[in-house]
């Protein structure tokens, strides 16, 4: 079980790592797809200036988000009986 987990381990480590975490550092676009990433971005519904700045406290302060872990552990658990 463990040498099947552990290349995904680290190929999510890599990805972490290597990947950039905005538009802006996305070193391998250019200005042309740059810009039509950004367009994109904006045309799509829901997208704010205030939804990309993401805030811990203020997931932890939503009772949903704080419902959703406790129902897929329930769900895992009674999955885990079941067989």
């Amino acid at each position: 079980m463990i040498i099947e987990g552990l290349p995904s381990f680290v190929l999510g480590i890599v990805a972490f790592l290597a990947l950039p975490n905005s538009l802006d550092t996305a070193y391998f676009l250019d200005a042309g797809d740059k810009a039509l990433v950004q367009a994109r971005r904006d045309a799509e519904y829901g997208q704010t200036a205030s939804a990309q700045n993401f805030n811990w406290k203020d997931a932890l302060k939503d009772r949903k988000s704080g419902l959703w872990p406790v129902v897929n552990s329930e769900l895992t658990l009674c999955s885990m009986v079941q067989s």
